[in-house]
């Protein structure tokens, strides 16, 4: 091995090592919050936005997921919505108007095959306290809810679980609390996670209220499906894997509206969205049926609404429909490739760049010379633009050249082999790791710190 060559072997592995040093640190702390947001959120949503936003996915083992939303159109319709978009009704949306849903749901199954029916209904709303400001009598809406949730239906309704309180599964009512012990309600919790750039990107598994675990909606649904049993407190983390496991896979939509109803259709091709007087008679029986109906706000001035990393706003009940269908495309939480496999990745990858761009550097130069010197002889335009080409994309040292290109190089395989990953094998490799190498990327990260703070800090003060 010449001396050449001895150099650029050498350079190349002092490279792959810190690479590998830099991914063994991100693997085991990308729980610390300048890693999570620069490092791995970045990788994560990067790689969903452009592998698996605009996909179409159609997951055979997941129901079809329905939305029903209770929008402007559907507010405009029942008088709830004034000319300026602005609720007629106070803080808590009455709940006459839930308990006229469910009815309206229930008729118009009547008429449809029970074989054919939705095997759940998700109100999500909450009902912690009842109408009354001063949380001691029942209104006439909460009453009205009440003797809707006691009716006979074949499908299981499942409620939030927001507080210690809640005036449903506190109530007195002895058929509604029948309705509880058999698991015809039930009840579930639907916290979503907001990350320090107010996105939200995963859910929480689940939450303790009066000493009981309440689980996720989404786990809770995906759970009646699975032949085996688990405990979610083992498969599901809040800890610091958390950050990991419990994403949500983030599709964008097709939005239609005919002048009464807005729809819309997701990429993923089980879950859809209509205006919650949507006539969903109009809907084929074989599209209901063992569907999951979810029922929530999406009106303009709800405060149920998340920033997402699609840079959309998304309501909090169809974060809940595709964090279910997540569970399903992955058939339980995200798990990421192993640490030592991770690592051999990183510095073949890397190190088999480096090296390769170490040995092209001298061709390559000695093309660029011999640009020069056809320039200096023929100085037209086109060797101009040439000549000019060569010098800015070879630099004069191998060792510049070499970090200039092969990190990046590098970095573009690593994704490519996390986009496999994560749609063909359902595993998250962060692909991002190399880029870290380059000054560029440090200069980057470094200024996006304090320009966050300003900015969050300005927003504090407006």
């Amino acid at each position: 091995m010449t001396k050449r060559d001895q150099s650029i072997f050498w350079h190349a592995l002092q490279k792959s090592i810190i690479a590998s040093i830099i991914t063994f640190c991100v693997y085991q702390f990308f729980y610390i919050e300048f890693i999570r947001s620069s490092i791995e959120d970045f990788a994560f949503d990067t790689i969903n936005k452009i592998a698996l936003s605009q996909k179409p996915t159609k997951v055979a083992t997941a129901p079809n997921i329905i939305i029903l939303m209770v929008d402007n159109h559907y507010l405009r319709s029942t008088d709830l919505i004034d000319e300026n978009n602005e609720t007629r009704y106070g803080y808590i949306f009455p709940r006459e108007y839930l308990a006229s849903i469910i009815n309206s749901i229930d008729e118009t199954l009547s008429s449809i095959d029970p074989l054919k029916h939705p095997k759940a209904l998700f109100i999500d709303y909450d009902l912690s306290y009842t109408s009354d400001p001063l949380n001691q009598t029942l209104s006439s809406g909460d009453i009205a809810l009440i003797e809707a949730l006691q009716k006979e239906r074949t499908y299981t309704i499942y409620l939030p679980m927001t507080s210690s309180y809640n005036f449903i599964y506190d109530s007195k009512n002895p058929d509604l609390q029948q309705k509880i012990r058999d698991k015809k309600i039930v009840f579930v919790s639907t916290g979503l996670a907001l990350s320090g750039d107010d996105i939200s990107r995963r859910y929480y598994p689940y939450e303790h209220y009066k000493d009981q675990l309440f689980i996720n909606i989404a786990i809770e649904l995906w759970k009646q499906d699975k032949k085996d049993y688990f405990e979610t407190e083992k498969m599901f983390s809040q800890t610091k894997t958390s950050l990991i496991e419990n994403r949500i896979i983030l599709k964008e939509k097709e939005e239609f509206f005919d002048g009464t109803y807005m729809t819309w259709q997701s990429r993923w091709s089980n879950l859809m969205g209509f205006s919650a007087h949507f006539p969903l008679d109009t809907l084929d029986e074989d599209v209901l049926q063992s569907s999951v109906l979810m029922l929530g706000a999406a009106h303009e001035f709800s405060n149920d609404v998340f920033g997402t990393s699609l840079k959309s706003k998304k309501n909090g009940v169809e974060l809940h429909g595709e964090s279910l269908m997540t569970l399903y495309y992955l058939d339980g939480n995200l798990q990421k490739l192993s640490l030592w496999l991770t690592l051999l990745i990183v510095f073949l990858t890397v190190f088999g760049c480096d090296y390769l761009f170490g040995m092209i550097f001298k061709p390559l130069l000695q093309l660029r010379k011999k640009s020069k010197q056809v320039f200096k002889l023929t100085p037209t335009k086109l060797i101009s633009i040439r000549y000019k080409l060569l010098s800015i994309l070879i630099a004069v040292k191998r060792e510049k050249f070499q970090d200039n290109y092969s990190i990046w190089v590098a970095t573009a395989i690593l994704f490519f082999i996390s986009y496999i990953g994560l749609v063909y094998y359902r595993i998250w490799f962060n692909w991002m790791i190399p880029a870290i190498l380059s000054n560029a990327y440090l200069g980057i990260l470094l200024l996006r710190q304090p320009r966050q703070k300003i900015s969050n800090l300005l927003t504090k003060i407006k």
